[in-house]
């Protein structure tokens, strides 16, 4: 039987869906699919309801006692049929349905008009009854925010061979923008605000056909959102031959990619010397200075650019790429990694220094441009430029032996990203190192030495673990030097999804997407626009 016709299932009809004994879910996927085909048959009340857009509701039988409401409309060139709400026997009369969704309250308006019908033929039904928007189409108040599933003869099968309230995931409809993200080659920097999708497109991107059977990570900075997209995933693939092959998909908080980076002797290996806001707050409580500032400002202003843009420079990982490059053994990763190694140094005063540098033993006329070649092909001169650049950074290897920016580095790099900035950072700069000391003094450390840590037991190690694809979602909650480590997991720096929102952060970070952008050009990667998500008006599938 052909499908003529989309059928949407709302997210509460799917969980009831799941519930149901298999010859329930049978008849309900029988009916469903004779729908699809634009047909439905054993009687149905047609209802126009009162309201402003003067909705038109059809309350079917599934059986003798249980019904769906569903309505019809278009999605694309194609029409649709959208189901509502799946009501046991018991429930239809009821006045607080268990099986209503949430967010319709049209569902419960009043109907103006009734007509009962034996037989919906949908290429031949009334043009006022098509009441339903697109998925795509802006909506009035009527109802709120929805989820709905699409699912297609294999869709349908896998949910049947599965137990009843055994935990499945169905395929979500994705907007038009959505599914164009999904056919897009990496690297793909994906901004959307909470509940526009960004996760799930991120998920799906995970089961791409050419990722199949090789490694990929998902990484985040929350243990809740690894866990709901562990689950979410787990459920979409549940019943399905996708993930025949292993190795599945790895599901990290950044803090346990990290500490596997790690070796069980190093001090940052105990978590429970590990400092976040709360203990920073502590720590500092005892400074008046403390006193004169936001304590998230602070935490922010240290953890983004006082600590955080400090790169962990390893003067012997240069020294050794810089070797493979003047011997022509260098392989593309590597090539990439010193492009981005050197470019780190654009941000400092003297970075002027290492500019003339380049453009003496180049035809580039500063660093930046320079490394984003170097990054991509070779280039004329780039031996001589990578070994004078290494000797100028020898002679200040004392600045990058400490854990924070000198003072003077800090007020050329904060007022290069906020000059507007309000607050004094001498006085803010006082207190990082007060923090600092405290941390030394207690045996204690913050998640910048950890990552810092991290990125350096990698560059010792001659075999990094790596993976084929690395999806970071939340991104905003990463500093430059998590976003970093997250392209050093990567076995090639364009094999990364980066999904997030800068005005929605969880841990204050500083973080700005085109912060992003520049690291792909300093790797001399293409650098790629950041995407939007957006929920659809009212009615968005997530």
């Amino acid at each position: 039987m052909d499908d003529q016709y989309k059928v949407f299932l709302n997210e509460k009809v799917s969980s009831r869906f799941s519930a149901l004994p298999k010859a329930e879910k049978q008849r309900f996927a029988e009916k469903m699919r004779f729908l699809a085909a634009g047909i439905w048959e054993g009687g149905i009340l047609v209802k126009k309801l009162a309201g402003a857009k003067s909705k038109v509701v059809f309350e079917a039988r599934i059986s003798r006692g249980d019904r769906v409401l569903f309505t019809l409309g278009k999605s694309g060139e194609r029409g649709a049929a959208y189901i509502w709400a799946y009501l046991k026997h018991d429930e239809v009369d009821r006045k607080a349905r268990v099986g209503m969704p949430d967010n319709a309250p049209f569902l419960d308006f009043p109907s103006i008009a009734e007509e009962k019908i034996d037989t919906l033929y949908l290429d031949s039904t009334k043009e006022y009854w098509y009441s339903q928007e697109d998925l795509e189409d802006k909506v009035e108040s009527d109802y709120g925010p929805q989820k709905w599933n699409v699912l297609d003869v294999k869709e349908w099968e896998r949910a049947i061979a599965l137990g009843a309230n055994q935990e499945i995931t169905y395929h979500l409809s994705l907007s038009r923008e959505q599914y164009s993200i999904l056919e897009r080659d990496t690297p793909i920097l994906l901004s959307g605000t909470a509940g526009s999708g960004k996760t799930t497109v991120a998920l799906y991107y995970l089961s791409r056909k050419e990722f199949l059977g090789k490694r990929r990570l998902f990484a985040t900075y929350s243990p809740y959102l690894r866990d709901f997209a562990a689950r979410l995933y787990k459920g979409l693939v549940r019943g399905d031959t996708i993930e025949e092959k292993p190795p599945l998909p790895e599901f990290l908080t950044m803090e346990e990619a990290q500490r596997r980076c790690i070796p069980s002797s190093c001090p940052l290996a105990d978590p429970g010397k590990l400092v976040g806001l709360e203990a920073f707050q502590t720590l500092i409580a005892a400074n008046p200075l403390s006193r004169k500032f936001d304590p998230e400002l602070l935490w922010e202003e240290i953890r983004s650019i006082i600590k955080g843009a400090m790169p962990p420079f390893s003067l012997k990982r240069l020294e050794t790429l810089a070797q493979r490059l003047c011997s022509g053994t260098v392989l593309s990763r590597e090539r990439q990694e010193l492009a981005a190694e050197l470019a780190n140094f654009t941000r400092f005063s003297f970075g002027g220094r290492i500019d003339a540098i380049v453009a003496t033993s180049t035809s580039f006329k500063g660093l930046e441009a320079f490394a984003n070649a170097l990054g991509a092909d070779r280039q004329e001169g780039e031996t001589q430029a990578v070994l004078r650049s290494l000797d100028f950074l020898k002679k200040k290897k004392e600045l990058f032996a400490r854990p924070l920016l000198s003072l003077e580095e800090y007020l050329y790099m904060g007022e290069k990203r906020a000059p507007g900035f309000p607050h004094d950072r001498a006085e803010l700069y006082s207190l990082a190192t007060y923090y600092q000391k405290k941390l030394e003094e207690k045996g204690l450390y913050d998640e910048i030495d950890l990552a810092k840590r991290a990125l350096a037991e990698r560059k010792r190690s001659s075999t990094p673990e790596v993976w084929d694809l690395v999806v970071c979602d939340e991104i905003q909650d990463m500093t430059d030097t998590h976003v970093e480590l997250l392209f050093d997991f990567a076995a090639n720096r364009n094999k990364v999804f980066f999904a997030g929102d800068e005005r929605q952060s969880v841990n204050p970070s500083g973080f700005r997407w085109e912060g992003v952008r520049a690291r792909f050009y300093e790797s001399g990667i293409a650098v790629p626009t950041a995407s939007s998500s957006h929920a659809r008006m009212k009615k968005k599938s997530a």
